[in-house]
């Protein structure tokens, strides 16, 4: 009588020594949680000041107070979170405590320098912040070049999310030069 084969399960999360996968994986997001925290904590920080800025957009008559809040909440917030945590996941070691300060500076630089040049009509202010932004993208794809053959398929997804990004921050100065030329 032939042996049963195994669980799709077990042959997934089991290696060829027999140590359990899935317990290498949480030590190695554990390892890797310095690098994403401060990403997922300013983040969100940026989705609840959205969430607040939507609040009072129409009491306060706060004309730009829709693009505010959902810069806030996808830029500041989702954009920032999948990009951080994109980065401590793909990156072949997790990446210097500088690095990933120079990231945050820049990014979380960038998102508050182009409210205040849109709030304030000042598109110099919001082109230094576009600046600021490529930076910040630039040091995240930086950080994701090494190759790492068992995660190709959510690199090339995290180097979509970067270009989408990447691509909308000219058109972003674009309409910000032309509503004040």
């Amino acid at each position: 009588m032939m042996a049963r084969p195994k669980s799709m399960i077990d042959l997934l999360t089991t290696a060829s020594d027999g140590r359990d996968e899935r317990a290498d994986m949480v030590h190695e997001m554990i390892a890797r949680w310095p690098c994403v925290r401060a990403f997922l904590f300013v983040g969100s920080l940026c989705i609840i000041a959205g969430g607040f800025v939507a609040a009072v957009t129409r009491p306060t008559g706060f004309v730009l107070g829709s693009w505010t809040a959902a810069f806030l909440v996808l830029v500041g917030g989702v954009a920032q979170i999948a990009l951080g945590a994109g980065q401590g996941w793909l990156a072949h070691q997790p990446p210097p405590t500088r690095r990933v300060r120079a990231e945050v500076v820049f990014w979380n630089l960038g998102v508050a320098a182009t409210i205040v040049g849109t709030v304030a009509g000042m598109p110099i202010v919001t082109t230094a912040a576009g600046c600021a932004l490529v930076a910040a993208l630039g040091l995240f794809i930086a950080t994701t070049t090494a190759p790492n053959s068992t995660r190709r398929s959510a690199r090339v997804i995290f180097r979509a999310v970067a270009g989408i990004v990447l691509v909308s921050i000219p058109i972003g100065l674009g309409l910000a030069w032309s509503r004040h030329p």
